[in-house]
């Protein structure tokens, strides 16, 4: 009698999915669902579609039983995946067990080339399984070893993560550490490996410059889209063991959001390293005194999220096929791509900056590659051996180069991740379509050497998907006034009118993973004369730091770094 309960309970979880709603929010909202109720509920979601192929193939519905189709379908799961049985249920059991010969003569089809039942699952419902669980070491509050040991009383399993130094790999079974005090107390964070990618990529870039002439350091950093905070804490604890004077800059333009990065800065202990920024990136002055030590740039800004493997409770639910098989998907990817190469764009026209790291949690070739393609076709340099991913496009043309001159950026494969298998994707002459075109750009390709230069990460990697890019600028520095015409052609081509222009201009771009960006108006700034900022032939140096008494940081497990807080 209780089993016969829980699958008219469970039976109504199903139910109620199938009609739209969310399973963790329906079974919030019921007080006397039972554990049991929901795990069986979950279970028969997982394999829903596959029950639905085998009752339609013996022509059996909850319309000729004359039962729940909820019911129904929790009963045959428990049949045939689940306990090999049915515990009560009366003459809706009986009616049921006379279908189950044929039920697993056509499961038997179902499984030829396949030896386990979990084969047949969706493939939401596989990829979530395949993501790993990690938990990223603080190093500002802790040192990586104390994590390890803490981690370890929990979970023995937990080992360091061969890419990510700072990063504690554990069974994708592990349960959550959301409710866990080091967590809450910002010692430990909770981050999907792939997302560590950008910031460790961006660092190890910028370790490799030389210190800057009269200041000794190796510059500033930009987080351009920071919220809400995970990389750009990763990326404040990597600079300041290296560096205790770097900074870095991020922007959130929404005051809400921004507010929440300056929390979760403080949470993390790294308040006096993070400037947050209420403001729009793409309205930056790029010649403001606070930036001209900018050496270093992160992008992550809004994506289509595809990469990200939904929760199990979210797997279940199914729809992710069908939205991305709409009409409005071709759209929405445009509307991105159109912002995320105007960031770039952006990016580059700081004068000082040369490692930009762009990013995303996509698997579309439309905010990845193609991006990286159009980018390399108006700032690349020419194809050099000595400079790998360099692109092709002759000298002509290029937009922050001055007559004569060989500056411009490539793509760099990631010396830390030389071992990462998977790259980006090659592109043919003419695939590449970018937004407002009306054909596909010549010369708007990449060559397998710049493809082997992007990182892509899937759940067979046993991470979300993404993607990571390197650039890094080539040749010397812009002078003064390449740097103010590179300024000046940026705003010109992002200052939009006002009024209904201006509101179709500035259209949100929806389906966003973190945030929802505008297109916004970006200020027309005056950059004819801004010598009392920047000279012309050298930079003002960074205040001189206090001596440190160990150069380059602390090693993997040794003594933590401790960091004063500055007055």
């Amino acid at each position: 009698l209780n089993m016969s309960r829980q699958y008219l309970s469970a039976g109504g979880i199903v139910e109620e999915v199938g009609k739209g709603k969310s399973l963790k929010a329906y079974c919030a909202s019921k007080t006397n669902l039972g554990k049991v109720d929901y795990a069986i509920a979950l279970q028969t979601l997982k394999y829903k579609d596959t029950i639905m192929k085998l009752l339609a193939s013996c022509n059996v519905s909850a319309t000729t039983l004359d039962v729940r189709e909820g019911v129904l379908l929790v009963m045959v799961y428990e049949l045939l995946f689940g306990e090999g049985k049915i515990k009560g249920g009366g003459s809706v059991k009986r009616a049921i067990l006379e279908y189950i010969p044929s039920l697993k003569q056509a499961l038997d089809v179902l499984m030829v080339g396949k030896s386990h039942h979990s084969e047949l699952l969706p493939q939401s419902v596989l990829d979530h399984a395949k993501i790993g669980a990690f938990l990223r070491v603080n190093t500002v509050k802790i040192t990586i070893q104390e994590g390890l040991d803490y981690v370890h009383k929990i979970c023995p399993a937990a080992a360091i993560d061969s890419e990510i130094p700072s990063l504690i790999a554990l069974p994708s079974s592990m349960t959550s550490f959301g409710q866990d005090a080091w967590v809450k107390e910002g010692k430990l964070i909770i981050q999907d490996k792939a997302s560590c990618f950008p910031s460790q990529v961006l660092f190890d870039a910028w370790n490799t410059l030389p210190e800057s002439e009269g200041s000794a350091g190796k510059g500033d950093f930009i987080d351009a889209c920071a919220a809400p905070g995970n990389k750009t804490s990763h990326l404040a604890t990597l600079a300041v063991a290296v560096d205790e004077d770097s900074k870095v800059y991020a922007f959130e333009k929404n005051p809400r959001r921004a507010q929440l990065l300056k929390d979760r800065m403080a949470q993390m202990a790294v308040q006096h390293i993070v400037k947050v920024n209420n403001t729009d990136f793409l309205g930056v002055d790029v010649f403001d005194s606070k930036y001209q030590h900018v050496t270093a740039i992160l992008l992550d800004p809004s994506c289509s999220g595809s990469g990200v493997a939904r929760s199990l409770e979210r797997a279940v639910e199914g729809g992710a096929e069908q939205e991305e098989e709409s009409g409005d998907r071709t759209d929405r990817l445009h509307k991105l791509q159109s912002f995320q190469i105007k960031v770039i764009q952006k990016a580059m026209t700081f004068p000082r900056v040369q490692k930009i790291v762009y990013s995303t949690c996509s698997v579309h070739k439309e905010e990845n590659e193609y991006v990286v393609a159009e980018i390399l076709r108006q700032y690349g340099v020419p194809a050099d051996e000595s400079a790998p991913g360099g692109s092709k496009k002759s000298q002509k043309g290029k937009k922050n180069a001055s007559a004569g001159e060989s500056a411009g950026w490539r793509v760099t494969p990631p010396a830390r991740l030389a071992q990462w298998s998977r790259r980006g994707l090659a592109l043919e002459a003419g695939e590449v379509k970018i937004v407002g075109e009306d054909s596909h750009k010549e010369g708007c390709t990449l060559t397998a050497t710049q493809s082997a230069a992007l990182i892509r990460c899937s759940p067979e990697d046993g991470t979300n998907g993404f993607f990571v890019s390197l650039f890094e600028r080539v040749g010397a520095l812009p002078d003064l006034s390449t740097a103010q015409a590179a300024a000046a052609a940026f705003t010109a081509a992002n200052t939009y009118p006002t009024g209904a222009k201006a509101s179709e201009k500035n259209a949100n771009v929806n389906g966003g993973k973190k945030r929802k960006h505008h297109v916004s108006q970006t200020e027309d700034r005056h950059t004819q004369d801004v010598s009392h900022q920047f000279k012309q032939t050298a930079y003002p140096p960074r205040k001189p730091k206090a001596e440190k008494a160990a150069a380059g940081g602390s090693s993997l497990f040794g003594n933590k770094f401790k960091v004063q807080r500055k007055r």
